[in-house]
Protein backbone atom coordinates (compact mmCIF):
# COMPACT_ATOMS: atom_id res chain seq x y z
CA UNK A 1 0.00 0.00 0.00
CA UNK A 2 3.01 2.69 0.66
CA UNK A 3 4.24 2.12 -2.69
CA UNK A 4 0.98 2.54 -4.19
CA UNK A 5 0.54 6.07 -2.01
CA UNK A 6 3.90 6.72 -3.46
CA UNK A 7 3.46 6.51 -7.37
CA UNK A 8 0.49 8.21 -6.76
CA UNK A 9 2.02 11.25 -5.94
CA UNK A 10 3.59 11.18 -9.18
CA UNK A 11 0.50 12.60 -11.42
CA UNK A 12 -0.47 15.02 -8.51
CA UNK A 13 3.34 16.86 -8.55
CA UNK A 14 3.15 16.67 -12.46
CA UNK A 15 0.03 19.25 -12.26
CA UNK A 16 1.12 21.58 -9.91
CA UNK A 17 2.52 25.05 -11.79
CA UNK A 18 5.09 27.81 -11.27
CA UNK A 19 3.74 31.46 -9.94
CA UNK A 20 0.05 31.68 -9.85
CA UNK A 21 -1.81 28.46 -9.21
CA UNK A 22 -5.59 27.81 -8.00
CA UNK A 23 -4.33 24.54 -6.26
CA UNK A 24 -7.21 22.92 -8.57
CA UNK A 25 -5.90 19.43 -9.15
CA UNK A 26 -7.48 16.61 -12.14
CA UNK A 27 -8.55 13.10 -10.20
CA UNK A 28 -5.94 11.25 -9.97
CA UNK A 29 -6.41 6.63 -10.24
CA UNK A 30 -4.08 4.61 -9.34
CA UNK A 31 -4.31 0.57 -10.59
CA UNK A 32 -2.62 -2.24 -9.13
CA UNK A 33 -2.90 -5.01 -10.53
CA UNK A 34 -2.66 -8.45 -8.03
CA UNK A 35 -1.90 -11.98 -8.10
CA UNK A 36 -2.77 -12.32 -4.72
CA UNK A 37 -6.33 -11.98 -2.71
CA UNK A 38 -6.75 -9.54 0.54
CA UNK A 39 -6.98 -12.68 3.44
CA UNK A 40 -8.81 -10.11 5.25
CA UNK A 41 -11.32 -9.47 2.85
CA UNK A 42 -15.01 -9.70 4.12
CA UNK A 43 -16.69 -13.38 2.94
CA UNK A 44 -19.00 -11.39 0.50
CA UNK A 45 -15.93 -9.39 -1.47
CA UNK A 46 -13.90 -12.72 -1.59
CA UNK A 47 -15.00 -13.17 -5.33
CA UNK A 48 -14.87 -9.45 -6.05
CA UNK A 49 -12.00 -8.64 -8.85
CA UNK A 50 -12.52 -4.83 -8.58
CA UNK A 51 -12.16 -3.33 -5.53
CA UNK A 52 -11.82 0.60 -4.67
CA UNK A 53 -10.46 1.92 -1.96
CA UNK A 54 -10.15 5.82 -0.79
CA UNK A 55 -8.66 7.68 1.82
CA UNK A 56 -11.36 8.32 5.05
CA UNK A 57 -10.55 10.50 8.31
CA UNK A 58 -11.02 9.13 11.92
CA UNK A 59 -14.91 10.20 11.55
CA UNK A 60 -14.76 7.66 8.54
CA UNK A 61 -15.78 10.03 6.56
CA UNK A 62 -14.12 10.62 2.58
CA UNK A 63 -11.01 12.76 3.07
CA UNK A 64 -10.41 13.08 -0.52
CA UNK A 65 -12.29 12.06 -3.47
CA UNK A 66 -10.14 13.04 -6.25
CA UNK A 67 -7.58 10.40 -5.16
CA UNK A 68 -8.76 6.87 -5.77
CA UNK A 69 -7.15 3.53 -5.51
CA UNK A 70 -8.54 0.43 -7.80
CA UNK A 71 -7.06 -2.75 -7.13
CA UNK A 72 -7.79 -5.86 -9.76
CA UNK A 73 -7.86 -9.06 -7.58
CA UNK A 74 -7.07 -11.66 -10.88
CA UNK A 75 -7.19 -14.90 -8.57
CA UNK A 76 -10.98 -13.74 -8.21
CA UNK A 77 -11.39 -14.04 -11.85
CA UNK A 78 -12.42 -17.50 -13.07
CA UNK A 79 -13.99 -16.98 -16.50
CA UNK A 80 -12.89 -19.24 -18.85
CA UNK A 81 -11.74 -17.83 -23.03
CA UNK A 82 -15.25 -19.41 -23.98
CA UNK A 83 -17.16 -17.53 -21.25
CA UNK A 84 -15.85 -14.31 -22.25
CA UNK A 85 -18.71 -11.48 -22.93
CA UNK A 86 -17.71 -8.43 -22.17
CA UNK A 87 -14.96 -5.90 -22.94
CA UNK A 88 -13.67 -5.85 -19.53
CA UNK A 89 -13.88 -9.79 -19.29
CA UNK A 90 -11.25 -10.10 -21.94
CA UNK A 91 -8.98 -7.64 -20.05
CA UNK A 92 -9.43 -9.82 -17.19
CA UNK A 93 -8.26 -12.92 -18.65
CA UNK A 94 -5.51 -11.11 -20.77
CA UNK A 95 -4.46 -9.90 -17.42
CA UNK A 96 -4.17 -13.31 -15.71
CA UNK A 97 -3.03 -15.47 -18.36
CA UNK A 98 -1.14 -13.68 -20.61
CA UNK A 99 2.32 -15.33 -19.53
CA UNK A 100 0.81 -18.85 -19.77
CA UNK A 101 -1.00 -18.38 -23.37
CA UNK A 102 0.79 -20.83 -25.93
CA UNK A 103 -2.20 -18.48 -28.81
CA UNK A 104 -4.51 -16.39 -29.34
CA UNK A 105 -7.80 -17.34 -27.93
CA UNK A 106 -10.40 -16.64 -30.77
CA UNK A 107 -12.86 -14.08 -28.22
CA UNK A 108 -9.45 -11.97 -28.16
CA UNK A 109 -8.99 -11.64 -31.89
CA UNK A 110 -9.79 -8.23 -31.86
CA UNK A 111 -6.98 -5.21 -33.27
CA UNK A 112 -6.68 -4.01 -29.65
CA UNK A 113 -5.49 -7.37 -28.54
CA UNK A 114 -3.62 -8.93 -31.19
CA UNK A 115 -1.62 -5.38 -31.18
CA UNK A 116 -0.88 -6.26 -27.04
CA UNK A 117 0.03 -9.43 -28.52
CA UNK A 118 2.73 -8.47 -30.29
CA UNK A 119 4.20 -6.23 -28.11
CA UNK A 120 4.16 -8.89 -25.87
CA UNK A 121 5.71 -11.35 -28.45
CA UNK A 122 8.82 -9.27 -28.91
CA UNK A 123 9.05 -8.44 -24.95
CA UNK A 124 10.04 -12.04 -24.54
CA UNK A 125 12.87 -11.57 -27.51
CA UNK A 126 15.95 -12.24 -26.42
CA UNK A 127 18.78 -9.73 -26.36
CA UNK A 128 20.18 -10.87 -30.25
CA UNK A 129 16.54 -11.47 -31.47
CA UNK A 130 15.48 -7.85 -30.51
CA UNK A 131 18.81 -6.66 -31.74
CA UNK A 132 18.04 -8.21 -35.19
CA UNK A 133 14.39 -6.95 -35.53
CA UNK A 134 15.00 -3.84 -34.48
CA UNK A 135 17.70 -3.53 -36.91
CA UNK A 136 15.39 -4.91 -39.66
CA UNK A 137 12.71 -2.15 -38.49
CA UNK A 138 14.75 0.63 -38.93
CA UNK A 139 16.26 -1.07 -42.41
CA UNK A 140 12.50 -1.38 -43.30
CA UNK A 141 11.66 2.36 -41.84
CA UNK A 142 14.62 3.96 -43.73
CA UNK A 143 13.80 2.55 -47.20
CA UNK A 144 9.65 3.48 -46.60
CA UNK A 145 10.87 6.84 -46.33
CA UNK A 146 12.97 6.98 -49.16
CA UNK A 147 9.85 5.34 -51.24
CA UNK A 148 7.15 7.57 -49.66
CA UNK A 149 9.30 10.45 -51.44
CA UNK A 150 9.68 8.61 -54.59
CA UNK A 151 5.87 8.29 -54.39
CA UNK A 152 5.18 11.88 -54.06
CA UNK A 153 7.94 12.63 -56.41
CA UNK A 154 6.61 10.01 -58.62
CA UNK A 155 3.24 11.51 -58.91
CA UNK A 156 4.32 15.25 -59.41
CA UNK A 157 6.00 13.98 -62.42
CA UNK A 158 3.24 11.42 -63.55
CA UNK A 159 5.32 8.12 -63.39
CA UNK A 160 2.79 6.16 -61.47
CA UNK A 161 3.11 3.00 -63.10
CA UNK A 162 7.44 3.54 -62.97
CA UNK A 163 6.83 4.00 -58.84
CA UNK A 164 4.39 0.93 -58.53
CA UNK A 165 7.08 -1.48 -59.88
CA UNK A 166 9.76 0.46 -57.90
CA UNK A 167 7.65 0.01 -54.60
CA UNK A 168 7.50 -3.96 -55.23
CA UNK A 169 10.96 -3.94 -55.72
CA UNK A 170 11.32 -2.28 -52.26
CA UNK A 171 8.99 -4.43 -50.85
CA UNK A 172 11.11 -7.28 -52.14
CA UNK A 173 14.50 -6.13 -50.63
CA UNK A 174 13.52 -5.29 -47.19
CA UNK A 175 11.92 -8.53 -46.84
CA UNK A 176 14.81 -10.15 -48.09
CA UNK A 177 16.64 -8.05 -45.87
CA UNK A 178 14.44 -9.69 -42.95
CA UNK A 179 14.39 -13.05 -44.23
CA UNK A 180 18.30 -13.17 -44.27
CA UNK A 181 18.26 -12.07 -40.36
CA UNK A 182 16.41 -14.80 -39.30
CA UNK A 183 14.72 -13.95 -36.61
CA UNK A 184 10.92 -13.08 -37.77
CA UNK A 185 8.43 -15.20 -39.21
CA UNK A 186 6.50 -14.96 -42.44
CA UNK A 187 3.40 -13.31 -40.52
CA UNK A 188 5.57 -10.67 -39.38
CA UNK A 189 7.21 -9.85 -42.55
CA UNK A 190 3.89 -9.77 -44.67
CA UNK A 191 2.91 -7.30 -42.15
CA UNK A 192 5.95 -5.22 -42.46
CA UNK A 193 6.37 -5.10 -46.01
CA UNK A 194 2.83 -6.29 -47.38
CA UNK A 195 4.25 -9.18 -49.13
CA UNK A 196 2.15 -12.20 -49.75
CA UNK A 197 3.19 -15.63 -47.61
CA UNK A 198 4.02 -16.82 -51.15
CA UNK A 199 6.47 -13.86 -52.38
CA UNK A 200 7.79 -14.39 -48.78
CA UNK A 201 8.21 -18.44 -49.42
CA UNK A 202 9.61 -17.89 -52.55
CA UNK A 203 12.32 -15.65 -51.30
CA UNK A 204 12.90 -18.33 -48.23
CA UNK A 205 13.56 -20.46 -51.27
CA UNK A 206 16.40 -18.39 -52.46
CA UNK A 207 15.11 -15.82 -54.50
CA UNK A 208 14.81 -17.64 -57.28
CA UNK A 209 11.17 -16.60 -58.28
CA UNK A 210 11.12 -13.26 -56.36
CA UNK A 211 11.37 -11.16 -59.23
CA UNK A 212 8.88 -13.06 -61.08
Amino acid sequence: MIAAFFYATFPIRQQAQRGDWDFKLSAVYTIGILDFVFTDEAHEQRRDVVHRVQLKDHYNRLFYDKLTFIYLTLPNFTKTAEQLESVQDKWFFLFRHLHELDEIPPRLREKVFLSLFEKARIARFRPEELQAYESSLKYYRDLKNVIDTAREEGREEGREAGWQEGRLENQRAIAQAMVRDGHLDDATIARYTGLSFDDIERLRGGGRDASG
